[in-house]
């Protein structure tokens, strides 16, 4: 058996039989992994492209709604659907910030919609859907740059 790791849809494609995966906007998922010399790739991807984002979830519901389809018709059994704004809004105003709110609101009524398309073509019942994330987010901006003052540069020769 194989362990799981490297890219996801590897591990689908070795732990389960040759389960087809499908990847929305997932980074380097166009470049084949090698496993016992051979190269995979996941049947169907949609590499990252971050000038395809700004701070339109449109994209994700996009996305979301190519994976009911394949689903639909049986084409693939695991799907992987990347959107960072979330973080994004996260990292520039902040975890609390009316910016990364809103951002969540729209997600989260597009995963909404989503979840109302797998009920409408009777795929709720045999769907996993599982959000992660890469990290959670604290609002420390103020007590970082009070325990560090004015910052100071240094020129370093070599």
């Amino acid at each position: 058996m194989y362990p799981l790791i490297g890219p996801k849809y590897v591990a689908t494609k070795k732990s389960h039989l040759g389960i087809n995966t499908t990847l929305h906007h997932w980074s380097r998922c166009n470049i084949p992994f090698e496993v016992d010399g051979k190269a995979i790739l996941p049947k169907k991807y949609t590499p990252y492209d971050r000038n395809a984002y700004g701070d339109d979830p449109e994209v994700l519901a996009q996305a979301l709604s190519e994976v009911v389809i394949d689903f639909k018709f049986n084409e693939f059994q695991a799907a992987f659907v990347y959107y960072p704004t979330i973080d994004s809004m996260g990292h520039k105003y902040g975890p609390n910030a009316e910016e990364t709110i809103f951002e969540v609101r729209m997600v989260d009524d597009v995963i909404n919609g989503f979840l109302n398309d797998l009920e409408a073509n009777d795929l709720a019942s045999t769907t996993n859907f599982v959000i992660v994330s890469d990290h959670g987010m604290s609002d420390n901006f103020n007590r970082v740059r009070a325990s560090l003052g004015t910052p100071t540069f240094s020129t370093f020769s070599f």
